[in-house]
């Protein structure tokens, strides 16, 4: 289902985002109401399909811009500002000059980059056997791909030699075919490891964390350097200011600001 027109089906997104941008088109919301608006209720809305699901790029495009408008002064269909700053900028880190909105399209990746996790082996009794990324590429064993009847629940233990703490190669190239039994012997067991864990070399402590992981392909896949603004932007977060005053100093300081200069 999926594979036909993945746009149309993912367009629910979309219209959630449109009707909670409508149900606040009677409020008077200030930039602060508005920036927890966005960072906590619309950009939530496409994450649980998103930890799934790769959005289409497109989609991802519309929704910002959707974002972009109510950040800007739109809350409706008649209700229209002036857009300042593109939803690219707005998405900076805020010591670059941005408002640390999220891209929707790293967020994506970020997300489901926590599925192709590594798993670090040990006993393998908490490791399913199928269809997860225990593999030392990352990649998972198909239910397809053994030969003999085997239990769906299984998990990793049963293809170890307990007492070695080594793969049980007479077993694993009897049950599975040559090219998934090559790949599983090939991946490493540690007798020094005892417990299974899921493993991530970019934190120093293995844990997987989206977060940092959104931040790594902001910076790895996404040409952001020609979007930063130089400046001392650290020190105006830190001012002891309401955040509408806070707010108010960036847009003047990003001549975000209906002046006459500003409007030319």
């Amino acid at each position: 289902m999926i594979g036909r027109r993945k746009k149309d089906i993912c367009s629910f997104i979309k219209d959630r985002v449109w009707k909670k941008i409508n149900s606040w088109s009677s409020k008077s919301l200030s930039k602060a109401g508005r920036k927890v608006l966005i960072k906590s209720v619309l950009q939530s809305i496409p994450t649980y399909f998103m930890s799934i699901f790769t959005i289409p790029s497109s989609l991802c495009d519309e929704i910002e811009k959707m974002m972009n408008s109510f950040w800007w002064g739109q809350s409706g269909a008649r209700n229209k500002g002036i857009h300042w700053m593109s939803w690219e900028r707005l998405s900076m880190h805020k010591n670059d000059g941005g408002m640390d909105f999220k891209s929707l399209h790293a967020f994506n990746l970020a997300i489901l980059g926590k599925q192709g996790n590594r798993w670090r082996i040990g006993s393998g009794q908490d490791i399913p056997l199928f269809n997860e990324n225990w593999l030392y590429d990352a990649s998972s064993v198909s239910i397809q791909q053994i030969e003999v009847l085997l239990d769906a629940s299984g998990t990793v233990a049963d293809i170890i030699a307990s007492d070695e703490n080594c793969w049980n190669v007479p077993l694993i190239t009897t049950m599975f075919d040559p090219s998934c039994a090559v790949k599983i012997i090939a991946t490493p067991l540690y007798k020094s490891v005892s417990d299974d864990k899921r493993i991530w070399r970019v934190e120093n402590n293995g844990m997987y964390s989206v977060w940092n992981a959104y931040r790594l392909c902001v910076q790895e896949l996404i040409d952001t350097s020609h979007l930063r603004m130089n400046g001392v932007w650290k020190l105006l977060w830190k001012i002891q200011a309401p955040p509408r005053v806070k707010n108010l100093l960036r847009r003047i300081c990003r001549r975000c600001i209906p002046t006459p200069i500003n409007l030319q």
